[in-house]
């Protein structure tokens, strides 16, 4: 009896020892799994099309970056791929794509065209190979058939046999998108949302893909904040700043299993409170991939100030950025968007978007001027933006439309511009401001180093906004109807 007693007993350490060990193996597992840049470097393969472009090019790196891991990113884009055009040019081994690859300490972006997936795919031992569909179709079970035929290609040949594919989950249009697929959800865009993670995930479940990016999930947190609707910068494609951004952190923690509103990295142009809104949709996404998280703590915009110090904006080249107090708008496409501070360096909560797209960038300004009470450096008065009423370099744009947003709507706002590009002709630029109110006021800029042109008085819509319109005036006897912007100064109505 005393050896049977013994037998078991010894049986039974033999048991709980293997289930320890056999938990510890699996513990570890799991933390490889969460922390894959242990391998080394970390490298990422998406095929996409511009929804890939603006997820993973702008900050997914330099989120790494900051946690010490290094990563190569590969994208492979055409604009509106859709799952079928893939597994086309699969099977075409068709050399169609767009092919930008990130890497190295200075975070070198080499953009190739002409490549095709096929040689792609075996350049490098790929860690991960995001998939995507289409935007419009993103939400519809039946647009998926094809994934299969392209995994089953992928798993052939990746040259890491221990390769894990990733299904993007995108977004919701905003919901007052004009995308033509729009309909296809009623133009509803809580529906669009609830298509789009109800299909990503039973695709995710038949394809036996683990990983699933929230990215609509992030985008649908962050709007139930103060930033509201405002994550795209046309309806469907993110906004340049919190929209990449947010898409971006998604990404990070979800590969990395890291908190990302720990991490110090942050865009330029955008402020720290709404970085924390992106990060903090990003995370909750994680954590909920397949529900909307109401981010309860910002409902407020903690930034929004009284303007009591004028706040003055530069419209230029990248390369004639000009240094505080001034603002700089380096960017002439629709989305492109700043944080304002005023002279003191105070943020304010105030947002400057591109709302409407103008030409180009000018460099032909004067590198002097004499306007009393309206300093500016030869950075300022030298580059502008600038638009044409006939066609130039290929495109008319007759006039260009910025956004301020953030304004206090129960007060008064004066707005001073400067435009200048060296010439003998009369280029008439006219700026309008409209708010609750409107005013108009016009400026030769041909060779202008002496004048200005002030709109007073204007009171923003109950929404905290105010337009500004820069087009060609009456007396603009330009060929091509050139009008101009450089500077802006903004400051309370006394």
């Amino acid at each position: 009896m005393k050896r049977t007693i013994k037998f078991w007993i010894y049986l039974l350490i033999l048991v709980v020892i293997n289930l320890a060990c056999a938990n510890a193996n699996d513990v570890t597992q799991l933390e490889e799994e969460k922390v894959p840049h242990k391998r080394g470097v970390v490298k990422l393969l998406a095929l996409g099309n511009s929804f890939s472009v603006d997820a993973i090019e702008q900050s997914l790196y330099e989120l790494a970056e900051a946690e010490g891991i290094e990563l190569v990113i590969g994208n492979m884009t055409i604009g509106g791929c859709s799952l079928d055009r893939h597994w086309n040019n699969i099977s075409g081994d068709k050399a169609e794509y767009s092919y930008l690859r990130i890497e190295g300490e200075n975070k070198e972006r080499k953009r190739i065209s002409g490549k095709a997936i096929s040689s792609v795919v075996k350049e490098e031992d790929w860690d991960y190979i995001s998939l995507q569909q289409v935007s419009g179709s993103s939400g519809i079970l039946s647009s998926y058939d094809n994934l299969s035929n392209i995994l089953n290609y992928l798993k052939a040949n990746a040259t890491n046999p221990d390769v894990k594919f990733i299904l993007h989950q995108t977004w919701a249009y905003a919901e007052n998108s004009t995308h033509v697929d729009f309909p296809k959800y009623d133009r509803d865009q809580m529906k669009m949302y609830n298509s789009i993670i109800e299909t990503t995930k039973k695709v995710a479940e038949r394809e036996g893909i683990g990983i699933i990016i929230p990215s609509g999930t992030a985008l649908q947190n962050g709007r139930t904040s103060y930033v509201g609707d405002n994550f795209t910068r046309d309806g469907y494609h993110l906004d340049l700043n919190i929209g990449r951004y947010t898409a971006a952190c998604t990404w990070f923690e979800k590969l990395f299993g890291i908190d990302v509103r720990d991490n110090s990295f942050i865009p330029a142009g955008l402020s720290e409170a709404r970085a924390s809104v992106a990060r903090t949709a990003a995370h909750f996404a994680v954590q909920s991939p397949y529900k909307v998280t109401e981010l309860m703590d910002f409902k407020e915009n903690p930034e929004y100030k009284e303007l009591t110090k004028s706040v003055y904006v530069d419209f230029g080249m990248t390369a004639r950025v000009s240094p505080s107090p001034w603002n700089n708008m380096t960017s002439t496409a629709v989305g492109s968007s700043i944080e304002l501070i005023d002279e003191d360096g105070m943020e304010l909560g105030i947002e400057l978007i591109i709302k409407q797209r103008f030409g180009g960038i000018n460099s032909d300004g004067p590198t002097a001027t004499q306007i009393p009470g309206f300093n500016l450096p030869e950075t300022v008065s030298s580059d502008s933006f600038f638009g044409n009423m006939t066609e130039f370099g290929g495109q008319t744009t007759p006039e260009g439309e910025i956004e301020l947003k953030g304004l206090n709507p129960d007060k008064k706002y004066d707005f001073l511009f400067f435009g200048s590009r060296t010439a003998s002709d009369n280029r008439e630029t006219k700026y309008t401001v409209t708010g609750t109110n409107k005013g108009t006021a016009c400026l030769n800029t041909s060779s202008n180093t002496l004048a200005i042109a002030g709109v007073m008085g204007i009171t923003p819509r109950s929404d905290r906004t105010v337009s500004i319109n820069v087009t060609y005036g009456v007396n603009n006897n330009n060929s091509r109807g050139f009008y101009y912007i450089n500077a802006m100064k903004l400051s309370a109505a006394e």
